[in-house]
């Protein structure tokens, strides 16, 4: 991690800070070390994790940036702090489960940046001797010291040839490059990366594990003695060879991998087909068709995508259209969950398969009936929703059909399970949490542009309570998390910026609905203000944003009660001066600020 990045991370209190009456701020005393969690807004406090694993806010003036922690050094309290952030050391009173779980992946990005870097880096400290296997047995470090010192003293070249036989059978052009294999696998790597992660484990083993340093400098072609460098049969270039025909035979494996595919859906196919065997009162294929479940998601999950993606996305797609029918007309759960799995690695993993592709399947109506018809299936009901969520991400139209099933009366059945209670104020139980029910809903509505015709807010017109929705859509637009992606840790591929955020799109369009924009208490208007007015001084000039943020200020100010007690109305129309009289603001934006403060004029004068 650069040295700038390190300044802006890490926190040391200057002073101890213990007089605290709010909950949400950590006490702390002089010299204590923080994370900082979220980036700096401007205001006088800095949200942070402390040593303990607490996350709260401190004061800025009581802390400072610090840098004086080496790498390894930050690595440990990162670790330290990950260890203890749940809820054990928090107030669930105070902290979400989507709070712990931001700062969990925030603490877990900045680890893996920081652990990049170090593999960049030449190891410079020591550490203390691993044992890999049960078969080796711990030597004391002093032992292994004077035996290697004895055999350098010896000075016999012919000994040290001895030592370093290219046929020893340690050394194999099979450990190389099971090692990149592995080292691929485990940690998600690409072939470039796993190449460079293991010369450099073998570089770390070879200077600080003593007993291995001999087979270690073999592989890598150097040996050092007396800070002079024996080159043995030139075992570098032997190491440059084997990397090279690894690397040749891994990009000719294609045909391997599409070869398996080809076994595993041909295989698949022929159990679709079985009608016979569907028919018996009991199947007899289940174990069967598990283990090709199986074998097929270890290869989506394991192997690069570039060898797979081909075969998949042949023949305009028949192979994933044919896993589509078989999970149509199964029945079995544990198959069925399979299957949900393999769908979700398809949208993640290949460009070429677009979640627009299962818009134009029955895919979308059979995820909807599992999401209404399993609620007590935890696990069921989480991939039906997070596949269901994904297809619809790219806010592409679905076929016309979909309505006569996604209609007003299901999603109003959605809501009931969001709030705990139905339209008529009957207790709902549910245990599956408002967060994973939100998601999907704001999944689907992105593709809907008529408010009017629009069947989520049908179902919301008839509610008149909607606290724990409208609640969660303000956290989500606070921490500005687009929740649909979030929730399914997915990056779209082709980055595709016509894309609204979901939350805020959905917030525009419930305060253009009188009725709608009801739902929302006064204080709940006041925050989105005070987030609208954050987000207008912060956001660089000219973005994208700016308007969507000025539509949704528009909308408020229009269909709520604000007028009758004006919220932070100088502050507001300051940020809409600023963008008129910048020289690079976006000439929408300077027209739709000069309409705000022209129809609301009443507002914006408000006690002056």
């Amino acid at each position: 991690m650069s040295e700038t990045n390190m300044n802006s991370i890490i926190l040391k209190s200057v002073y101890e800070y213990v007089d605290v009456k709010d909950p949400k701020i950590l006490k702390f005393d002089a010299e204590e070390w923080f994370v900082l969690i979220k980036e700096p807004d401007g205001s006088d406090w800095y949200y942070v994790s402390n040593s303990r694993g607490q996350i709260g806010y401190v004061p800025n003036s009581y802390v400072t940036f610090e840098n004086e922690l080496t790498p390894k050094e930050l690595l440990k309290l990162i670790d330290s702090i990950a260890e203890k952030l749940d809820f054990k050391n928090n107030d669930n009173k105070i902290l979400t489960d989507r709070q712990i779980k931001h700062a969990q992946i925030k603490l877990a990005q900045i680890r893996c940046e920081i652990t990049q870097n170090l593999i960049k880096d030449e190891p410079t400290q020591t550490v203390k001797p691993v044992i890999m296997s049960s078969e080796l047995i711990a030597i004391p470090e002093n032992k292994i010291e004077e035996e290697i010192e004895e055999e350098i003293n010896e000075n016999d070249t012919d000994q040290l040839n001895r030592a370093f036989q290219l046929g020893d059978d340690v050394i194999t052009e099979n450990l190389v490059s099971n090692l990149i294999e592995n080292v691929k696998l485990d940690a998600n790597l690409n072939e470039d990366k796993a190449i460079i992660v293991t010369n450099s484990v073998i570089k770390t083993l070879a200077e600080n594990i003593r007993l291995w340093t001999r087979d270690c400098n073999k592989i890598l072609g150097e040996y050092y003695i007396h800070n002079e460098t024996l080159h043995i049969k030139n075992l570098f270039s032997l190491f440059a060879d084997v990397m090279e025909k690894y690397v040749e035979e891994k990009l000719n494996s294609e045909n391997v991998y599409s070869s398996k595919l080809k076994c595993i859906f041909k295989r698949l196919w022929y159990c679709k087909n079985d009608t016979q065997q569907r028919n018996w009162p009991v199947y007899e294929d289940e174990d069967i068709i598990s283990s090709y479940l199986d074998e097929l998601n270890s290869l989506l999950l394991g192997t690069d995508q570039k060898y797979l993606e081909n075969e998949i996305c042949s023949h305009n797609f028949e192979n994933v259209q044919l896993l589509i029918a078989y999970f149509q007309m199964e029945t079995r759960r544990s198959l069925r969950l399979k299957l949900l799995d393999t769908f979700i690695s398809f949208i993640k993993l290949f460009n070429r398969i677009t979640p627009d592709f299962f818009l134009t399947t029955v895919l979308p109506l059979e995820l909807a009936s599992e999401m209404q018809n399993y609620l007590s299936d935890n696990e069921r009901w989480m991939k039906s929703s997070t596949l269901f969520t994904l297809i619809f991400s790219s806010g592409h139209r679905p076929s016309v059909n979909i309505y006569e099933h996604l209609d007003e009366k299901y999603f109003g059945h959605q809501f009931d399970l969001i709030e705990g209670f139905d339209i008529n104020g009957h207790a709902i139980e549910c245990d599956i949490q408002p967060e994973s029910i939100i998601s999907p809903i704001l999944s689907f509505n992105l593709h809907i542009t008529d408010i009017r015709e629009n069947v989520i807010f049908k179902a919301l017109r008839k509610r008149t309570n909607a606290s724990h929705f409208t609640e969660n859509l303000i956290s989500y637009l606070n921490w500005e998390e687009d929740i649909i992606l979030t929730s399914c840790a997915y990056q779209r591929h082709d980055d595709n910026e016509s894309v609204p955020n979901s939350v805020l799109k959905f917030l525009t369009e419930m305060f253009a609905d009188k009725v709608v924009s009801s739902l929302f208490y006064y204080n709940d208007v006041r925050v989105i203000i005070d987030i609208i007015i954050s987000q207008l001084d912060n956001l660089p000039v000219g973005d994208s944003r700016i308007k969507k943020y000025l539509e949704l200020t528009t909308n408020i100010l229009r269909n709520t009660q604000y007028a009758e007690e004006p919220h932070k109305s100088f502050e507001l129309k300051k940020c809409l001066l600023s963008i008129q009289h910048h020289e690079f603001s976006n000439p929408d934006d300077i027209l739709l600020s000069q309409d705000i403060i022209d129809k609301f004029h009443e507002i914006f004068n408000y006690g002056n």
